[in-house]
């Protein structure tokens, strides 16, 4: 073979491998949470949701709309933390998860706190469904 040809192969081979690398890069790169203001626009839509299966007062809406938003922050700083110990992270959301629950639970009727607990399954189910649809991270 000619040094030309060598050269040439060398180049071509370099060049998939770089767009195979870019492709992957890119691929993770959409993997990342959505945006803080899609995450608001599905607490909106969720509120929506909760107001008509739940039969909420003005006032409770009022009220879950506030603790939603503390609840949407509070994880919002526990996702952008520097130190991303996954361990400290998932602690962290739970207590939060819990501070949420028993927000709920103070502002709903029991009533209303079955039916949310019905829901809340409802939508566990749901995103599993969907998680398990979706190649896993790291993994085509």
């Amino acid at each position: 073979m000619t040094r030309k040809f060598k050269l040439s192969l060398a180049f071509a081979v370099l060049m998939i491998g770089t767009l195979v690398l870019a492709q992957g890069a890119l691929a993770n790169a959409t993997k990342q949470a959505p945006p803080a203001q899609d995450r608001e626009r599905l607490g909106e839509k969720r509120l929506e949701i909760l107001k008509e299966k739940l039969s909420l007062t003005d006032e409770q809406a009022e009220a879950i709309k506030t603790a939603m938003a503390e609840h949407r922050a509070k994880m919002e700083e526990v996702r952008n933390r520097t130190n991303r110990d996954p361990e400290a992270m998932k602690e962290a959301r739970e207590e939060i998860r819990a501070a949420m629950e028993e927000t709920m639970k103070s502002i709903l009727t029991k009533e209303q706190y079955a039916d949310w607990e019905i829901l809340k399954a409802e939508w566990q189910k749901r995103r599993d469904e969907r998680r398990q649809h979706r190649p896993r991270r790291g993994h085509r």
